[in-house]
């Protein structure tokens, strides 16, 4: 009898095992040359970039796409009104347990490892950026020189795996694009270089990681990328995804719709 209950303990294990496993295999990430929903992996980037920038980028309504970031904590060093900036206290961005992220099956996620922005203007190395091949020898500039860099995944007991095999081949370099920097960011004084309010036209590099959908369970996701000179950014997030939210519009093509006027 012990004998048949310590075999069904064994199963149960696999089971487990290969149910979490299927759930990490399922994970499918978009290729950097294929389009998602019309729009380029660059496209996705600016996308991500007016997210960052707007009033409340920290609030997911559970459509469309979720977006995930890295620490944002610049502030002048010691405290001290126009002193260089840097990263101020932590640079590990923890939005694990209570803090994590709640979506439904199906739901995208889109994420920079590491990435750069600039937009005409801005001065960079003492010079002032104005044309857009300025730009984009900036933004390259400061990701090609970064470091080493992660970004691994798991669900369950189940072993930490890369999110892609090669980081290095989602470079992604964005079109000009239209920035808007709302006035009410919380973001915007606590980027590197403080941004004013307005709209800009810019520039992003960096690599990014498109996961077109994760089955329901809950996951463990960690990226961190050493940068251009002393720039070092490490997020973990717990991501739960629940069944497939129930679609209430429906396609009625061919059939009589009634309307109630009552």
């Amino acid at each position: 009898m012990a004998h048949n209950d310590c075999g069904s303990s064994r199963k149960n294990i696999i089971l487990t095992l290969l149910k979490i496993s299927i759930m990490i295999q399922g994970m499918r990430v978009i290729p950097p040359e294929q389009n998602f929903r019309g729009l380029t992996y660059g496209n996705w980037a600016s996308i991500w970039w007016n997210w960052l920038l707007s009033r409340d980028p920290e609030h997911f309504n559970g459509y469309e796409i979720l977006f995930l970031r890295g620490n944002v904590s610049y502030g002048p060093v010691g405290g001290v009104k126009g002193a260089p900036r840097d990263l101020a206290g932590t640079s590990y961005f923890d939005r694990s347990g209570e803090k994590g992220e709640k979506i439904w099956g199906r739901t995208p996620v889109f994420f920079p490892v590491v990435n750069s922005m600039y937009c005409l203007g801005d001065i960079y190395e003492g010079i002032k950026l104005t044309e857009e091949e300025d730009l984009r020898f900036a933004a390259r500039k400061d990701i090609v020189e970064g470091g080493d860099m992660r970004a691994e995944i798991s669900s369950g007991i189940n072993r930490r795996r890369r999110v892609v095999n090669d980081i290095k081949k989602y470079l992604i370099e964005s079109p000009l694009f239209d920035l808007t920097v709302s006035c009410k960011s919380t973001l915007r004084h606590k980027m590197e270089n403080t941004l004013r309010p307005g709209k800009f036209k810019c520039v992003t590099v960096g690599y990014y990681i498109l996961i077109e959908s994760l089955s329901p369970g809950e996951y463990h996701l960690k990226f961190e990328a050493k940068g251009r000179g002393n720039y070092y950014s490490k997020s973990v997030y717990d991501i739960t995804v629940e069944e497939q939210k129930r679609d209430f519009v429906k396609d009625v093509s061919n059939s009589k719709i009634i309307i109630d006027h009552r």
